[in-house]
Formats: C-alpha cells, structure tokens, sequence
C-alpha cells in the first residue's frame, strides 16, 4: 500500500517540522522508498552523502563503548541527515518505517545548513534535558561496617556465667 501511494507521488505523511528549511522536492527526485531497519550509513566509516527525509523516519544513533546504542536523533520529514564533520561518519543512520531520502547537493546553501545544524542542536539539547529530569533507580546503599559488626554482635547468645 505504501508503495503504491510513493508511485502515486502522494504528499508527505507528516508535514516538515521547519518551514525554514527548503520544502521536499517532488518524489520523482527522491531517491527509492526504502523498507524499515535500512542502514543508510554507519558510524565510523567514510563521510556518506547528505541526505533530506522526503517521508518516512530515520533514527540516528551511536554505539557506546559497552557496545550498546544510543539514539541521538529522530529525523522526520523536511530534515537534514549526514550533515559532515570530520573525515568519517559520527553516528549511524537507519530508517524506522518506510522511507524515502532525497541526496542533497554538497554545495548547499551555507544558511540552510546553518538551520539544519541549529534545529539539530535544539533537539540534542531537548533529548538531554528529557533524559536529565528522569528519576535515577533508587540503590540502597550497602550496609556499613559498623552496622554488620553490632548486628552480629547483638545476634551472639550471651555466654554462661563461670
């Protein structure tokens, strides 16, 4: 059903959060609609090419040092992907649902891409304080030495008188 409605060049689902940023190109300059859990380029590799969410979602996400991940971003229609710093991929990208991106030119206006890394730092920033305003699991502490030492103290039977 979805691909059918691609075929159709149906509007995006889901209208660009950024009027700022310049609106989706038709869809026959997009690139294919590509199926959930796609990789569109991993962390660590060879800067890939930028990309724009014609529609659809992508998550991006970097690996931890124990090996787990961590999503840094949910990118929806109308927002920029791929955005370079440095000589390789800082975080991972994969689509969520199906999804259509649209390569966007490497000589892009430098106030579009000042936007876009402006509304990329907005979300970041949300994202922190989202995370920093949940509760911490509550640990106990471990009992102290003082308090396992007079808890077998008052455990041992008192002894006979001789």
């Amino acid at each position: 059903m979805l691909q059918m409605l691609a075929a159709c060049g149906a509007p995006p689902a889901f209208s660009p959060v950024s009027s700022t940023l310049s609106q989706p190109r038709s869809a026959s300059l997009a690139g294919p609609l590509l199926p959930p859990r796609t990789v569109v380029f991993l962390e660590g590799l060879s800067p890939s090419p930028q990309y724009r969410v014609v529609d659809g979602c992508v998550a991006t996400a970097q690996t931890l040092a124990d090996g787990r991940r961590q999503i840094i971003d949910l990118v929806g229609p109308g927002r920029l992907i791929g955005l370079r710093y440095g000589d390789q991929n800082r975080y991972s990208a994969e689509t969520l649902g199906f999804t259509r991106l649209e390569a966007v030119s490497e000589s892009m206006p430098q106030d579009e891409r000042d936007r876009a890394l402006s509304e990329m730092l907005a979300r970041s920033q949300s994202l922190v304080m989202l995370l920093a305003a949940r509760p911490l699991p509550s640990v106990s502490p471990p009992p102290s030495l003082i308090w396992r030492v007079s808890s077998a103290v008052r455990r041992e039977p008192a002894s006979a008188a001789p």
